[in-house]
């Protein structure tokens, strides 16, 4: 079940997990277009018609890979804010994107820290066991 197979199969506690594109939320992946041809960088946002880009013809510019570029280091701003998420346990799998719940009953920070605990129970689970190698001569 995703995004739980996925963030287990690749978790590393050293690094960060990027997997909104499992929702199409990925805009190095994924642009939406609607019908006028007008671009967002997410679902919601087209939903909400907030767009990047007036045309589809805009695609592959400079002005929107830089706001594409722009987009996908915004988690650094979690830093530079000093907000609450960037001091979370769990931050290597949110990257902050239940900021939104996190005043709401008690936020998202419990389950991103259960989360980190469960992938490094199945990593340990699922190590390749070395077999001893018997020569013959």
């Amino acid at each position: 079940m995703e995004p739980f197979v996925f963030i287990a199969s690749n978790y590393d506690p050293h690094a960060y997990l990027e997997w909104g594109f499992l929702y199409f939320n990925d805009p190095r992946r994924f642009l939406h277009v609607d019908a006028d041809g007008r671009v967002a960088l997410s679902p919601a946002e087209l939903r909400q018609k907030r767009f990047v880009a007036s045309s589809w013809a805009k695609i592959g510019t400079s002005s929107l890979s830089l706001t594409i570029q722009q987009r996908v280091q915004k988690w650094r701003q979690f830093f530079a804010n000093n907000h609450p998420c960037a001091s979370c346990g769990g931050w290597k799998i949110c990257l902050g994107k239940f900021a939104s719940e996190m005043n709401k009953n008690g936020g998202c920070r419990a389950f991103f820290l259960e989360m980190s605990e469960v992938c490094q129970q199945y990593k340990e689970q699922n190590k390749p066991v070395m077999k001893p190698h018997i020569w013959q001569l």
